[in-house]
Order: structure tokens, then C-alpha cells, then sequence
């Protein structure tokens, strides 16, 4: 789901990367810079199976927070502790709202 992406660097990477004449957009987003400098990097990638990429677990927006508030409501009063399985859970029984952000478009993280 977008929202649980992860990426994993290094420190000694970031402050080697600090050193440089980077872009705004590089400063913000990082792998920005090592994606198109490819070559010089060892990148890796662990895709989630199922591929759930139609679900949206961040909030940038109004509807996201909608979204998440309601997860919140029914999951962290009986476990504070929930996962992301208990989360996919929850969405099967209330395929519904999905609906909510579904019309979201992620932000261009090139601007």
C-alpha cells in the first residue's frame, strides 16, 4: 500500500550525499538523486505480495485522513498495537472505504 514504503540507506550515504550540489527536489527526496545515478549506487527492491498498490495508507489529504481515522477508530481501541496484516483485514470487511481516497493522486515527487 502507498504509505508503507520504505526506503533504506545508509548514514555514511546521506552525509556523503550532504557534500554534493544537489537539487531542492534531491534535498526532499533523496532517492531522487541515487535513481538517477543508478550507476553509482547498489539499489535493491522487496516487492509486497499481494501487489495492493490500490490501497492508500498515508495522509496528504483530507480523504486520506478520513480514511485512516477510521482504521484508527476500529483497530487501536482493542489493539494499539495493530499490524499491517490487521489493517488489510479491516479493508477486506469494509472494501467501501477504499472509496474514500481512491480518486487521490500521489504527488510528483519531482516538482
Amino acid at each position: 500500500p502507498r504509505g508503507m514504503d520504505v526506503e533504506v540507506m545508509s548514514r555514511d550515504l546521506l552525509e556523503d550525499l550532504n557534500g554534493k550540489d544537489l537539487k531542492p527536489s534531491e534535498r526532499e527526496h533523496v532517492t531522487l538523486y541515487i535513481q538517477s545515478h543508478a550507476d553509482d549506487f547498489s539499489i535493491g527492491q522487496i516487492a509486497m505480495e499481494p501487489n495492493r498498490s490500490d490501497v492508500r495508507l498515508t495522509v496528504d489529504t483530507e480523504e486520506d485522513f478520513e480514511l485512516i481515522q477510521r482504521i484508527l477508530e476500529h483497530l487501536y481501541k482493542n489493539n494499539p498495537h495493530f499490524r499491517l496484516a490487521d489493517i488489510m483485514e479491516l479493508l477486506e470487511e469494509h472494501s467501501e472505504w477504499l472509496e474514500l481516497n481512491r480518486q487521490v493522486k500521489q504527488k510528483d515527487q519531482h516538482g
